[in-house]
Parts: structure tokens; C-alpha cells; sequence
């Protein structure tokens, strides 16, 4: 047995059930369920799948991949739609996120830092006061330089 569990951790198989079979007419069921608005695990499960067996099954055949992804594109439409209808469409929305990051996802912040130095990598001293108080501290300081 530990034989068994020692040639599994070398080469891992697929997490999908063996036995499952995607025939035309389950990945139609699948389809029919996902575009309605059922999150594609679960519409698996229901018609006796599993999410990792169809991913198998789509890399296997590109013709169930795109009726797949027609159906998530359907899906999204009914859930945007369900979105307008709905009282709480701040929680329709943040599922329709999660239903297509990358078509709905929310744009993240990003900020950007200025940073300044002075002479050799040294601090700036910055001065605030009025236009005469400035225009002294200036006057002195170019009488030091020189």
C-alpha cells in the first residue's frame, strides 16, 4: 500500500473521478445549468461530474471547451441582467466578480510615492514662512556658498 500512495506522490493524476464520463449530452446539461446562472462546480455536481473531470474533458476536447465558455458568457449576461432587477445589487455585483474576475473585476489603487534628496543623498530642508522670510533665508544662503 505504501508502494501505491509513494507512485501517486511521483506522478499525481488528475483529481478527477475516472468514472466519469462526459458525454455530449451531460456537458449540454452542464452547459444548459451554467448559463443559467449556477456556478459551474456545482452544476457538475448536480448532473453527476466533477469541476476537475470537465476541466480534463475541456483540455481533452476543444469543442466542449467552447461550449463551456459560451455558457459562461451566457451565465455572466444573466447575472448582469439579475443584477438591475435586484434590491441588494451590491451583493449581485460582488458575485459577478467573482463569476468573471477578469471581465469584472474591481481596478485596484495604486499610489505612487515621491521621494526627493538632496546633494549626496541627504535630506531637503524645506522652509515654510512668508515671501520676505524666503527671500532673506535665499540672500543668506547665497552669501555662504560663495
Amino acid at each position: 500500500m505504501s508502494r501505491d500512495r509513494t507512485a501517486a506522490k511521483a506522478a499525481p493524476a488528475s483529481r478527477a473521478r475516472t468514472n466519469t464520463v462526459w458525454t455530449p449530452e451531460r456537458v449540454e446539461a452542464v452547459c444548459e445549468r451554467h448559463a443559467a446562472g449556477t456556478w459551474l462546480k456545482h452544476a457538475c455536481a448536480l448532473e453527476g461530474g466533477t469541476y476537475d473531470g470537465l476541466i480534463d474533458a475541456m483540455a481533452r476536447d476543444p469543442a466542449i471547451a467552447a461550449k463551456v465558455h459560451a455558457a459562461h458568457a451566457l451565465g455572466a449576461e444573466a447575472r448582469r441582467e439579475r443584477m438591475g432587477f435586484s434590491e441588494d445589487w451590491k451583493r449581485e455585483a460582488w458575485e459577478l466578480e467573482r463569476w468573471d474576475r477578469e471581465l469584472f473585476h474591481l481596478a485596484t489603487k495604486v499610489e505612487a510615492k515621491t521621494e526627493l534628496t538632496g546633494a549626496n543623498g541627504g535630506g531637503i530642508q524645506i522652509v515654510v514662512g512668508s515671501l520676505e522670510e524666503l527671500r532673506r533665508l535665499a540672500a543668506n544662503t547665497e552669501d555662504n556658498d560663495v
